[in-house]
């Protein structure tokens, strides 16, 4: 556990992972807990852009099945990456993310997905509870606060608000992607709500992205919960490029 720490101007690179990822933090296996924690103005940095920027977690990367949980007012902010702006969450099944007790990722920013968490395999778990927020993130492409696979659970009053995309058509605030095969899922409960988030000019605030394959990520929870998103609340894509 870390508890009450600030942690300023965190700076990784490298061309190759794990040396662009995890600006401040990188836990590989096992849990962590970060209680009233702050990071700010940490960064990941991708040294060869051959193949764009592959660089994750601006701040945290989260990886090898581990769990990572944000607790008692934990703030990132002003966090960057190519992907997962604040969080990056990789790997296996079992790879996990909590936010919980008013923990907050804000004005965060990804070059490419995932302004706030990005998770860059299809089999972990993000858990959004206990007024979480994501807000005033963006992103250059998918998923203005989240980008994920996986499972994505957001309950207990947290909140994903006024977080905008600024480069693909049809982004989204929350991106919900089912890679072929896998299988992905977004929940939403216990008045939860994803408001006032900002997309492209065919985006929603909640996107499920049907990716190269048949099955079609689900949505669980009230659509009252997801309101004022502009240009819309709800959108399925599919895609089929490059498979």
């Amino acid at each position: 556990m870390l508890r009450g720490l600030v942690l300023l101007h965190g700076r990784t690179s490298g061309d190759a992972f794990p040396a662009y990822s995890g600006g401040s933090i990188l836990v590989e296996g096992g849990r962590l807990v970060l209680d009233g924690v702050r990071i700010a103005d940490s960064v990941a940095t991708d040294t060869d852009l051959s193949d764009g920027d592959l660089s994750s977690g601006g701040a945290v990367t989260v990886t090898g099945g581990a769990t990572l949980t944000l607790a008692g007012r934990s703030t990132i902010d002003g966090a960057r990456a190519g992907w997962g702006g604040a969080i990056a969450v990789e790997g296996v099944s079992g790879t996990t993310l909590v936010l919980r007790d008013r923990a907050r990722l804000h004005h965060d920013r990804a070059t490419y997905g995932g302004g706030a968490i990005g998770a860059l395999d299809d089999g972990g778990t993000i858990m959004l509870r206990d007024r979480a927020r994501l807000d005033h993130d963006t992103a250059g492409a998918f998923g203005s606060a989240i980008n994920a696979g996986g499972l994505i659970v957001i309950r207990d009053r947290a909140r994903v608000r006024r977080n905008a995309s600024t480069g693909s058509p049809l982004s989204g605030a929350i991106e919900v992607w089912a890679y072929g095969d896998a299988v992905a899922h977004l929940r939403l409960a216990g008045n939860a709500k994803v408001i006032w988030n900002t997309s492209g000019p065919g985006g929603a605030g909640i996107v499920l992205w049907r990716d190269c394959g048949t099955t079609v990520p689900t949505l669980h929870g009230a659509p009252g919960r997801v309101y004022g998103n502009q240009p819309a609340n709800l959108l399925l894509r599919t895609g089929t490029d490059g498979c």
